[in-house]
């Protein structure tokens, strides 16, 4: 059995029920959906909620209040039934054979946890430019990859529920809660992989919480990788708290706003470096790194990501 775990907060009925029945409509059977949800004090989402209350395969869970992504996450892996938890968001689409691809994929390379391509579609569900889908690929060993960027979109994965329930859930995170998990299982000495498949159709919203808090989004995956550093020199053990992941993004200057539009300059000029490399402007790319690095460290940071990446998909044989 697979128990599907999503979070509700603020979606449309449309983008929800479109959500919630590409799960159910599944080739896959032997699944439930567990719904968290984090909106409690809305009346029109409990009532979308509701028209699927009596479908046995549906638990809905209701937050007492605002919990945000990780907690609610969390509530939804304590009730899960399921040998596997599959991660599905509210407002994107699953092809219909998602499940099975996914878990098929995971017994046959003895994973613990899997991921998929997706294709990005806009608010009204129509396919954004190609030139800007995220490139998938097969891997059975995405570990290598982590120390350096997160290539898992999170609400493709599926993996075994003891992966998650051994790691204690995800920290609570604002945002980048998945690359932590991601860090943590490598940690643990978890499998993952990556099939080179279309399991999804990934929403992107102009207010979406990575959209608004990208800086703040980097700071925290720097910080996940900080952690992992900790555990890497102490035997497993960092010194993860609450407040320690507070004061980080203080130190940082988070909420900063030169700090904020220093750190989206950099980003531009990496994307364009990217770019000017895939269309063989070598002077061009050459140009843009530079621009990225004369700014701050984040620049260095972001270009070392990106070249050690692509050291790695060379080398590697199983990319």
């Amino acid at each position: 059995m697979v128990s599907v775990i999503m979070s509700v907060y603020n979606e449309t009925e449309q983008e929800l029920k479109k959500s919630i029945e590409s799960i159910l409509f599944q080739t896959y059977t032997d699944f439930e959906l567990i719904i968290v949800n984090d909106n409690p004090n809305s009346e029109s989402m409990r009532a979308i909620l509701d028209t699927y209350s009596t479908n046995e395969k549906v638990v809905i869970l209701a937050n007492e209040k605002n919990m945000g992504l990780a907690r609610s996450l969390n509530n939804g892996i304590s009730a899960a039934k399921g040998e596997y938890i599959a991660r599905m968001d509210a407002d994107d689409i699953s092809v219909p054979n998602r499940i099975q691809l996914e878990l098929d994929f995971l017994k046959q390379y003895n994973l613990d946890l899997v991921c998929g391509n997706a294709v990005y579609i806009d608010e009204n569900g129509e396919p954004l430019d190609n030139s800007k889908q995220r490139k998938g690929y097969f891997c059975t060993d995405l570990s290598k990859f982590l120390p350096y960027t997160n290539p898992i979109m999170h609400p493709t994965v599926l993996g075994k529920t003891s992966a998650f329930k051994d790691m204690g859930g995800y920290r609570n995170f604002p945002c980048a809660q998945d690359y932590d998990m991601w860090l943590r299982m490598a940690s643990k000495g978890k499998k993952i992989g990556s099939l080179d498949t279309v399991v999804l159709y990934y929403r992107i919203r102009p207010n979406s919480i990575g959209q608004k808090n990208s800086f703040k989004q980097y700071l925290t995956h720097q910080y996940g990788l900080q952690m992992f550093k900790e555990r890497q020199k102490n035997g497993g053990v960092d010194s993860y708290t609450e407040q320690s992941y507070k004061n980080y993004l203080v130190k940082h200057h988070a909420e900063d706003k030169s700090s904020i539009v220093y750190y989206q300059k950099v980003r531009q000029h990496c994307d364009l470096f990217i770019e000017s490399l895939k269309n063989k402007k070598i002077m061009q790319a050459i140009c843009y790194a530079c621009k990225a690095c004369c700014f701050n460290s984040y620049g260095y940071k972001i270009l070392y990501s990106i070249f050690m990446v692509g050291i790695l998909k060379k080398l590697t044989k199983t990319v």
